[in-house]
């Protein structure tokens, strides 16, 4: 069951979301916010420019935490913590084999 989990963790590590759907994802990201200016004007006026940096900056943000969300696994600072999670397996297991010889 634990080769199983193994495997179940390697697959998670190397299976990314595919190119053309990060270039997609990109392309949209790109032309909505090429557009926004256009269709705050009429409502918000002079203060369109400042709005547009402001959501541009939160979109280009969300789509740079995305990124790092596709790849949970690996030792930068906002991947899990796999050391800590290793050694919790490594008591259990230790625990059960302890236990039951």
């Amino acid at each position: 069951m634990l080769l199983d989990v193994c495997g179940a963790c390697e697959r998670i590590k190397t299976t990314l979301p595919s190119v053309s759907w990060r270039y997609f994802t990109r392309q949209s990201i790109l032309a909505v916010l090429i557009l926004l200016p256009w269709g705050l004007v009429e409502s918000y006026g002079a203060w369109t420019i400042p709005l547009t940096i402001l959501i541009s900056y939160i979109v280009i943000a969300g789509e740079a935490v995305a990124r790092w969300v596709e790849e949970p696994l690996g030792r930068g600072e906002d991947h899990l913590d796999l050391e800590s999670i290793c050694q919790v397996i490594d008591r259990s297991v230790s625990e059960v084999l302890t236990d039951s010889g």
